[in-house]
Parts: C-alpha cells; structure tokens; sequence
C-alpha cells in the first residue's frame, strides 16, 4: 500500500481551519458577559459587616479611668451612640485575647491634628471594676496603648471595594 501524502496547502482549506467559528464566539461572550452581570448582582445585593479598626489609650486621670478612641476624621460621621465598642489588649504581651466591651455615649464635634492626621477623640469613662468578655477582672496599672473595633453597620460589598 502507498501512503498517500494529503497536503492541505489550497487557500480555502488553510482559511477555514483557521477561523474560530461564529457560534462558538457568540456563546463564549454571552457566557463571560452573564458571568460578569451575576457576579455584579450579587456585588450589589449582598451586605457585610462594616467596621472602623482604630488605636485608642486607656489611662488613668484624676483617679478615673478613661478610654479615648482617635476616629479618623473620614470615619466620624459613621460613629452614633449606643454602638458597641471592643477593645483589645493585643498590643500587651502576655494577655491571651482578652478584651472588654464598652459603649459610646456621647458624641463629639471637636478635631484633633496631629503630625498623622486629623482625628476626634471619644472618651469614654470606665468603673475601676473592669471585667474582660472572659469574665476575668482586669486592673490597669498604668496607660496603655489598645486597639478598636467599632462595627458600624451593614454595607453593600460594591460600596466596601469601590471605597478601597
């Protein structure tokens, strides 16, 4: 038997192979244009936690404990009384995830500038009988740097990635 030796070199055979086909085209952008409105949907539809992540001081003045959170001024607006804030004691070596939680009460309109930025200070006065989440009694004995986190509502995810 010979072998037969089949060239496609004629100039229609070449063009046809090389073309993607319509339909196979079409389906494929109307598969990644449905992708991206779904994916859209449920950016828009779905809400998450919102929280402000900040550092605050916890001291003693005048035989009175107080706490004073530095909000970012960008973020005062989304601070309203009655909200619940943690406070961690990450920042302290030695203290296994403790953490208490306090509430604000007052409102403030007054700015701080400092050299890293503008910020209102919210202060909130403390009893001296602190107890963490755990149940474990805390005693403070000189100031301290804690850090924060005031949850501040729900915020659809399209707005939580259009404002990083």
């Amino acid at each position: 038997m010979a072998k037969e030796n089949i060239e496609l070199r004629s100039e229609k055979v070449r063009n046809i192979i090389g073309q993607i086909p319509h339909a196979i085209l079409r389906r494929g952008i109307g598969i990644i244009f449905l992708v991206f409105i779904v994916l859209f949907i449920v950016l828009f539809l779905f809400k998450c936690d919102d929280s402000i992540n900040t550092v605050a001081i916890l001291e003693y003045h005048q035989d009175e404990l107080i706490l004073k959170i530095k909000i970012p001024s960008n973020k005062n607006e989304k601070i309203k009384i009655g909200q619940k804030v943690l406070v961690y004691f990450n920042r302290v070596p030695n203290i296994n995830n403790e953490k208490i939680e306090v509430v604000i009460r007052n409102k403030t309109n007054v700015l701080s500038v400092y050299s890293d930025g503008g910020f209102y200070i919210y202060k909130i006065y403390l009893s001296n009988n602190l107890k963490a989440i755990s149940g474990k009694k805390l005693e403070i004995n000189n100031t301290l740097e804690v850090n924060v986190k005031i949850n501040v509502g729900k915020v659809r995810l399209i707005d939580k990635i259009l404002k990083l």
